[in-house]
């Protein structure tokens, strides 16, 4: 091959790549300015039995020793609303079809969880937006699997539902899934609900039923991939620590791996960008910032006194470009 061609085949080469990283930045900048993120969280609770009703004697002679529950339940972030929400919602509801999405639940002996072959598990938020009426927040698993039960029944209905509402406070800033548990000193405890029902089974009534109350609700594990620096958020602080690393080709699979290289495919680029872009917190609040006043502060001066989620957007937006402008530097540095 000639030298003009050599330098042909080069040009083209290089281009192809420039292009590449541009399309790359366009592509992560757009989705930087999306607020919908893929987030798993699980949240733990602990409760108290108030009553069990046994009359299919599902929990044998264990029904009337059935004192204290503990569970948890995971949902996404960024799973849509049943129905899109018209204008003046007050309600929304969230409807999980796949795992890892679900909760299950000790209660003594006995082991409940959503069924993973057929999960319909869901989570609502309901906001009165401090206005006259009840804010409410709650799950329900509509599909779910038992496991200890006396006699092992073919359950029909197998259902469990918590709910908890107050009057008194205004405990969410939006309808958005709240990526924090709710405080139960200002949700209140609420009301468990295990409820099972066997057709086929030859007894006067049965089903069983179990209420009780909530006593913690924690969180047991969310998105922490980005968090660079270890303080327990992503956000624009992890950023900074990820753009001077941008382009590193000179890392392994083993002691050599620096934080940034996010996906273990030992190089720092875009790829690395985009997962601490998913996992970035929604909003980098002051410390003395209370979710609480939100609604308040929005319906008093819509315009003030609510921060908004641009600066990272906007330095995710700039390391893509950052980005871009390394890989042609790096392209046209082969080249020379």
């Amino acid at each position: 091959m000639s030298t003009k061609q050599n330098l042909d085949a080069k040009r083209r080469s290089s281009g192809s790549s420039i292009r590449a990283a541009c399309l790359a930045s366009a592509f992560f900048a757009s989705v930087a300015a999306s607020t919908a993120r893929a987030e798993v969280y699980t949240f733990a609770f602990t409760g108290q039995v108030t009553q069990v009703t046994d009359g299919l004697g599902a929990f044998g002679p264990q029904a009337d020793a059935l004192s204290s529950f503990s569970g948890t339940y995971t949902f996404d972030t960024s799973t849509p609303t049943t129905v899109p929400l018209p204008p003046g919602a007050n309600e929304a509801i969230y409807q999980h079809r796949s795992p890892p999405a679900g909760m299950s639940l000790q209660l003594g002996d006995f082991a409940f969880r959503s069924s993973d072959e057929a999960v319909d598990f869901r989570v609502w938020v309901r906001n009165e937006f401090g206005f006259s009426g009840s804010d409410d927040y709650g799950f329900a698993s509509l599909r779910n699997e038992a496991q200890g039960l006396f006699g092992s029944p073919a359950l029909e209905i197998l259902d469990i539902d918590w709910s908890a509402s107050t009057y008194l406070a205004d405990p969410f800033d939006g309808l958005s899934l709240p990526i924090v548990p709710p405080d139960l000193a200002v949700l209140g405890a609420g009301q468990l609900r295990i409820r099972g029902e066997c057709f086929a089974c030859s007894v006067p009534n049965p089903t069983f039923e179990v209420l009780g109350v909530f006593t913690t609700l924690t969180l047991a594990s969310g998105p922490k991939a980005g968090d660079l620096n270890g303080d327990g958020r992503v956000n624009a602080a992890d950023v900074a620590v990820l753009v001077p690393e941008l382009g590193r080709t000179d890392v392994s699979e083993s002691a050599d791996r620096p934080p940034s290289d996010l996906n273990g495919d030992g190089r720092v680029g875009l790829a690395d960008l985009m997962i601490l872009q998913a996992n970035l917190s929604p909003l980098d609040l002051p410390a003395d910032f209370d979710r609480r006043n939100v609604a308040a502060d929005r319906l008093a001066s819509p315009a003030e006194n609510v921060p908004e989620p641009t600066a990272p957007v906007a330095l995710i937006a700039t390391a893509a470009w950052l980005a871009a402008r390394r890989a042609v530097t790096i392209q046209r540095r082969r080249f020379r």
